[in-house]
């Protein structure tokens, strides 16, 4: 059996043209019906479906789900199509469940129905949080360089206190997060500046409503300033720059005494 191409090169030269011609338009017109289709399919050329989201939380909840969930986000927009609409009504929940574990309600009952009001559509997002999850223990440790400090416990004690999660507190994940960089930020800015977080944990137990947290530090070694270097005066003297200067070789880090400093030279331009 001959191909269709063998066929056309044995035919003569006169006839060739006219049937490569004849086949021209209905491949041009499956192209163009394969055009039209497409764009009828198209979810950008489909009918906008507008909606309002009304969400039934306690007013602290409903402020954070209203800034979290892609459903509110979404519901500014004038290219929605019912099937993106009802793709975020179905991840709604699950994106509710998310945003309430960080505010420390890890069992929380969310539904979210969406009901025709013409010409628009309305979701109700219900949302009962149930209990929060309360801290019940904090661990907190510094260790290192410090440990030979003479002034050790008041250091450490500043440190747990600018933490500041104390037991019976909700647990938030803002303020678990906060709490850690105070804590660090304590020690790093008087003598400890290269100290770190080496252990950060929270132990939530959902049925219990309890959250237990963990943070250690490593103190690293206690660093003092070195002599003071200068670069790039035109106008002044070096002298002028030394005498503003609040710090001197061998004081312990301070970055209080580095903010002075820095205020000082800014005055005095």
């Amino acid at each position: 059996m001959t191909t269709p191409q063998t066929r056309i090169s044995e035919m003569p030269p006169r006839r060739m043209q006219p049937l490569l011609r004849a086949a021209a338009p209905g491949r041009g017109f499956a192209l163009m019906m394969a055009a039209i289709l497409s764009l009828i399919g198209d979810p950008a050329l489909a009918q906008p479906a507008r909606f309002s989201v009304e969400i039934a939380a306690p007013e602290n909840l409903e402020v954070v789900l209203r800034k979290n969930i892609d459903l509110v986000r979404w519901s500014t927009r004038e290219d929605v199509t019912e099937d993106q609409l009802r793709q975020l009504l179905k991840t709604a929940p699950e994106q509710a469940r998310n945003v309430l574990a960080t505010e420390g309600y890890f069992s929380p009952k969310v539904s979210a129905v969406l009901q025709r009001r013409e010409p628009d559509w309305a979701v109700r997002v219900d949302v009962t949080p149930g209990e929060p999850t309360r801290v019940v223990s904090v661990d907190f440790v510094v260790a290192g360089a410090i440990d030979s400090d003479p002034e050790r416990k008041s250091r450490i004690d500043a440190a747990h206190n600018a933490f500041a999660l104390q037991p019976d507190r909700i647990f938030r994940q803002a303020d678990w997060d906060a709490g850690k960089q105070r804590g660090l930020q304590s020690l790093q800015r008087r003598l400890y500046a290269a100290a770190r977080i080496t252990i950060s944990r929270a132990d939530i137990d959902p049925q219990s409503l309890q959250a237990r947290l963990r943070v250690e530090i490593d103190s690293g070694p206690p660093f003092s300033f070195g002599d003071l270097v200068i670069r790039g005066l035109q106008r002044y003297a070096p002298s002028i720059v030394r005498n503003l200067s609040p710090i001197r070789p061998g004081d312990p880090y301070d970055e209080d005494a580095m903010l002075r400093f820095q205020r000082r030279l800014l005055v005095s331009e």
